[in-house]
């Protein structure tokens, strides 16, 4: 594993912050602006829908000239004082300054207000566009009272083939739409603009008539041509609203532009940033982030250390048990043989007698004594014994079963522990041991040697104790050297 001091450590994690910072401050961006647009829309909600019914409440009125038939009845010369009276009626409950009827070649046939009854306007686009079907709004001037109007217009289709035959309009003067134009925020900026980008209807003076998008100069030709605006200069803004933002002197401005409902015109709003809200917004955001970057490294090195820590204390307690299992094995094995010692033999003894009583199984311990093992002392020395001391108890552990217990009871003696189960010959073990050691020849440092032992045998007794099997176990083995040693000699068997 790479190992990366801290200072490097330090230095990686503040370029993998500074890094991280990035997508964050552009997220917490969008955040508020998406936020900023919710309270403009939420503002701007009243204003647009008063608009929107008012302009749904004009284009209904069309439909209700169109109802009149007044152009076929124009082609018969048959309107009657009925018929314009209708016309004065509603042109007067709309307040509209005029409600007119053309023929297909643009010429007024008909009207209410101020009208020019045989004037021709196919040039104005609110008839081209309505001769061709299509519903039409045209903010502009009008010819007769110079004025800043709104004409609507729509096709008159005829009943036969459901082709235009003329088109029905009214007009209204913008400055009811523009009183309108109220903004929440006195500080915001409300209007409507052509679909050509022209504000005609604004709270801010300063836009009125000027272009807010962008337009080809050609097309600023066709509108000046047209007298859309009379003979008023058609100039840019200085600002253009195809952007998010905009900044008119020092102030900026976030935009939002949106189609009326059903119509050819747009509604914006300019509503001045709050550049100081913005700014303590994403420094909070950026202070936030580094913060819980900063308590993540912080936990990250504490985990780290603990870690550390615990690979410390895993080596410490796993130290601390091989010690512990060293001094348990030197409290408990004789040093030389490496053989159960005799408290860890009467531990072991004590076990067994219990297990043999509580499962009313046999046991059987054998005293085991090396035969003259004084003479190979004083002859060949203690070291010499201590060789053969060694290479005699690993043959009694190699002999015996698995599951009994050799262990040296003091100087030359051993004691062999073995549990009897049913129809076992346990005598054959001990006999089978003397032979073997007295078959083998003792590899020592000085010479092979010949060596005996004599085993003395005792069984346990349902009522016995650890002392009295010990003490005939010693009788046994004392008969054993009596009768001249390289023997096993048992007690009386309990059965």
């Amino acid at each position: 594993m790479i190992r990366i001091d801290l200072p490097k450590r330090i230095l990686l994690v503040l370029a993998l912050a500074l890094v991280g910072i990035i997508p964050i401050l552009l997220f917490a961006h969008d955040f508020y602006g998406e936020r900023v647009k919710g309270v403009e829309e939420h503002e701007n909600f009243p204003v647009k829908s008063e608009l929107e019914a008012l302009l749904r409440r004009y284009r209904d009125a069309i439909r209700a000239v169109e109802a009149l038939d007044i152009i076929d009845l124009a082609a018969e010369r048959e309107i009657g004082p009925e018929t314009q009276a209708s016309m004065d009626t509603l042109r007067y409950f709309l307040e509209a300054d005029s409600l007119f009827v053309m023929d297909v070649n643009g010429t007024q046939l008909a009207g209410s207000g101020a009208v020019s009854v045989g004037q021709n306007y196919r040039y104005r686009p609110y008839f081209q566009k309505a001769i061709h079907g299509s519903t039409y709004v045209y903010p502009g001037i009008g010819r007769n009272l110079q004025t800043p109007r709104m004409f609507f217009s729509a096709p008159h289709l005829s009943y036969k083939n459901n082709t235009p035959i003329g088109i029905v309009g009214l007009s209204v003067g913008v400055k009811k739409m523009a009183d309108m134009l109220k903004p929440a925020n006195p500080n915001s900026v409300l209007g409507l603009i052509t679909e050509d980008g022209i504000v005609f209807a604004t709270s801010s003076p300063e836009l009125l008539y000027k272009m807010v998008l962008p337009i080809e100069q050609n097309k600023v030709k066709e509108i000046q041509d047209s007298h859309q605006f009379g003979n008023l200069a058609i100039e840019p803004a200085g600002i253009s609203l195809d952007k998010t933002r905009v900044q008119i002197g020092r102030t900026n401005y976030s935009v939002q532009r949106e189609k009326l409902q059903n119509t050819n015109i747009e509604f914006f709003s300019l509503r001045p940033v709050d550049e100081k809200a913005y700014l303590v917004f994403m420094c909070v955001v950026g202070a936030v982030y580094l913060l819980i970057t900063f308590l993540g490294f912080r936990l990250t090195m504490s985990l780290s250390q603990i870690k550390a820590q615990q690979e410390t204390l895993k080596t410490a307690n796993a130290l601390l048990l091989e010690s512990q299992c060293a001094l348990t094995h030197q409290a408990t094995h004789d040093p030389l043989t490496d053989l159960l010692n005799r408290r860890a033999a009467v531990d072991q003894l004590t076990k067994e007698l219990a297990r043999s009583k509580r499962y009313g199984t046999g046991l059987a311990i054998g005293m085991c004594d090396i035969d003259h093992f004084k003479k190979v002392n004083d002859t060949w020395g203690h070291q010499i014994g201590d060789e053969v001391l060694c290479q005699v108890s690993k043959i009694l552990v190699t002999g015996v079963r698995e599951y009994d217990v050799v262990a040296r009871w003091g100087g030359e003696e051993f004691l062999l522990i073995a549990p009897i189960n049913v129809d076992m010959d346990i005598d054959t073990i001990f006999e089978r041991l003397c032979k073997v050691v007295a078959d083998r020849k003792m590899t020592t440092s000085s010479g092979e040697l010949a060596i005996t032992i004599s085993i003395g045998v005792a069984h346990a007794k349902k009522e016995g104790s650890m002392t009295n099997l010990l003490a005939e176990a010693d009788a046994a083995l004392y008969q054993a050297k009596a009768q001249g040693r390289n023997r096993v000699v048992y007690d009386k068997k309990p059965w």
